[in-house]
């Protein structure tokens, strides 16, 4: 059980980073709270501190 949550959580991820690189060549995002609202539209709901650990990555 915990084999098959880390891998759903870890397709999430790469999920979300790939929409977030999506969203930012695609459009002019001025901060992160409308990246959180981009994902959010695609159903990827997650926090600001994660979003700002992706982009570090």
């Amino acid at each position: 059980m915990y084999i098959y949550a880390y891998i759903m959580n870890e397709y999430t991820k790469i999920e979300r980073q790939h929409f977030l690189k999506k969203i930012i060549e695609e459009q002019s995002v001025g901060d992160q709270n409308h990246l959180l609202n981009e994902l959010k539209k695609h159903g990827i709901v997650t926090t600001q501190a994660t979003i700002s650990r992706d982009l570090q990555e």
